[in-house]
């Protein structure tokens, strides 16, 4: 894949892969479906299990999960591809103040 890099917030990218198979979104923006399944578990964001597209394609009854609420630490800014597939943001005040509240 190449080397395109993406960012997204956290709900961005949750919206994202269950919108269509992970597959057609790698292949959309440029990386790999496995490049996004290690981002979403990074950034605790669920995704489809197995087999979820088939039965959704079939008209059979299927489960969105939810977004999980992120850490008191954990950035909102996703960043996919461009060789790495760590997310970053700096901390804003109040989340500085959760952390070292002296």
């Amino acid at each position: 894949m190449g080397k395109h890099t993406h960012r997204f917030t956290r709900q961005a990218l949750y919206d994202l892969v269950w919108s269509e198979p992970r597959t057609h979104l790698a292949k959309r923006l440029g990386i790999s479906d496995v490049g996004i399944a290690k981002a979403c578990r990074r950034a605790l964001i669920s995704m489809p299990e197995a087999g979820y597209w088939a039965k959704k394609r079939a008209g059979k009854r299927t489960r969105k999960r939810l977004l999980p609420i992120r850490g008191p630490a954990m950035p909102d800014e996703v960043r996919l591809g461009g060789g790495s597939y760590w997310y970053h943001e700096s901390l804003s005040d109040a989340e500085l103040k959760v952390l070292n509240p002296l």
